[in-house]
């Protein structure tokens, strides 16, 4: 079992709180994730309602991959 932790677990030290802790910043970092991308998700349907921002997030979008294209080519 001892192999199957992270090595910045101690196994000096009690096992139980370390893990405890590791699993409550991985809960708290994936809801602060979750939040942040589904608080997205609304803003970004707003914004795409109207059909001229679709227009301009594919003009951004293809300026992007245009720029990648050269940077790849380029590079």
């Amino acid at each position: 079992m001892i192999s199957l932790l992270p090595p910045f677990i101690s196994v000096d030290k009690a096992v139980g709180p370390q893990l405890f802790w590791l699993l409550s910043i991985i809960m708290l970092t994936e809801s602060v994730s979750m939040l942040a991308y589904a608080s997205g998700g609304k803003s970004l349907r707003m914004f795409l309602s109207r059909g001229d921002n679709i227009k301009l997030m594919n003009r951004i979008a293809g300026s992007l991959m245009i720029g990648v294209g050269f940077w790849l080519a380029l590079g």
